[in-house]
């Protein structure tokens, strides 16, 4: 009786760093995004708990290649930036208004950032094919939860509806960005059926729940999948470009828009739109700002400021206005370079993955430009989700490389 590779080589502690990884890799990419749809603070406790039982994994297999891969990536021209921009708004502390809450937030955001990165790179060498179902099973869950909570309980659109902070939507936009490594992960088994109604499923769960932000990321993001899928290398320095050029240009868009004639910009009551509203109160920040469109205002003063009522109550949400109302140009050049970085690094992937990633990349911006509470905690934590869930798909490129039939001969003849 012949014993296989895997289990002749298999230990106690290498079954048990196993069971955690797998573990810790379903209560991120299952348990989370299920209970993130009902509940509200289920993203920052479950999300730690999933990061330590990778690590553990990694401790007790004795790896040393995940520093070797956290080194290198720290040396990309993403790991950098990603380094500045962090001691830049540490920096910002020294003059924002409200230093004890920001740095409150900085630690926190930091230290998610930090967990997701190490758990990324401290996950097994190859995935298993099995495990890469662990991503739409949880996607789909949370898209038919979604569904269900809107027909049995209207109430919770109602919230929607009102303008509240709702966790449905929250929940919905989690899984809006998470479908795209699960999109990638039913590509490398080849199952494009299920992709398609995975697709779908959370597609029309978007719709359900009416959220703008989740319908305008996943169109937007389906279409440079489509242009992405015969050449990616190509097409991403565009997006690169596109992604840059938004936020450099971000103060220039109330301004811009502000010369239209005043009739223009009027709904049918004679009174300003909401959106044209807020751009008119974007547009006095920027000229009454001088040199803080340099340094900005400091980390967190934007958010704050509108819960507190120092901004009005229609100042604008999103990427586009916090970045430069709290970090200024030097945050906002280094965020469009890291935007700019990100495509590029996305286009150069293996051609199974760099479609999907730069898919979701292009949903995480559209959403984070609509201004869906991205400032807030739990959108860093997501973020931190779909990084591990990318690199797990990304570890699994192999089960879609085949030997060769004459390789195979070769070997089962060798057995023989």
């Amino acid at each position: 009786m012949s014993i296989s590779p895997l289990r002749a080589h298999s230990t106690p502690a290498a079954d048990a760093a196993a069971l955690l990884s797998r573990l810790g890799l379903a209560l991120l990419g299952i348990v989370v995004p299920c209970a993130a749809i009902g509940a509200r603070r289920a993203v920052f406790i479950l999300m730690p708990i999933g990061c330590a039982l990778i690590l553990l994994a990694a401790l007790l297999g004795a790896s040393g290649e995940g520093f070797r891969q956290m080194r290198v990536t720290l040396m990309t021209p993403v790991g950098l930036t990603i380094v500045f921009l962090s001691l830049w708004s540490a920096i910002s502390l020294l003059w924002t208004p409200f230093r004890v809450d920001a740095g409150a937030r900085f630690i926190k955001v930091a230290g998610t950032l930090m967990m997701a990165g190490a758990a990324s790179a401290f996950l097994p060498e190859r995935t298993r094919a099995n495990s890469l179902y662990i991503w739409p099973i949880g996607a789909g869950l949370a898209a038919l939860g979604a569904i269900a909570l809107v027909l049995l309980h209207p109430a919770f659109l109602a919230q929607l509806q009102d303008g509240e902070d709702s966790t449905l939507e929250r929940g919905l936009i989690a899984s809006v960005v998470l479908v795209w490594p699960a999109l990638a992960a039913l590509a490398l088994r080849h199952r494009w059926n299920s992709a398609a109604i995975l697709f779908l499923l959370v597609a029309g769960a978007a719709i359900a729940v009416q959220s703008p932000s989740a319908i305008i990321g996943m169109l937007l993001a389906a279409l440079a999948f489509a242009v992405c899928g015969a050449q990616p290398r190509a097409v991403a320095p565009w997006l690169a470009g596109l992604a840059a050029l938004l936020l450099l240009a971000a103060p220039a868009i109330p301004l811009a828009l502000r010369m239209l004639p005043l009739t223009a910009t009027m709904d049918p009551t004679g009174s300003m739109t909401g959106f044209m509203a807020s751009m008119a109160t974007w547009a006095e920040i920027v000229r009454g700002d001088g040199w803080r469109l340099l340094t900005g205002h400091g980390l967190d003063s934007a958010t704050r400021g509108i819960s507190g009522h120092y901004l009005a109550d229609n100042t604008p949400l999103g990427i586009l206005f916090e970045i430069w109302y709290e970090l200024g140009a030097l945050g906002a050049l280094a965020s469009a370079w890291l935007a700019a970085q990100a495509c590029l690094a996305c286009g150069r992937l293996h051609a199974s993955l760099a479609p999907f990633a730069l898919a979701g990349l292009v949903s995480l911006l559209t959403i984070a430009m609509l201004g869906q509470s991205t400032a807030q905690l739990w959108w860093v934590t997501v973020l931190g989700i779909v990084l591990v869930a990318f690199a797990h798909v990304a570890r699994g490129q192999h089960l879609d490389r085949r030997p060769k039939v004459q390789a195979m001969r070769n070997f089962n003849a060798g057995q023989t």
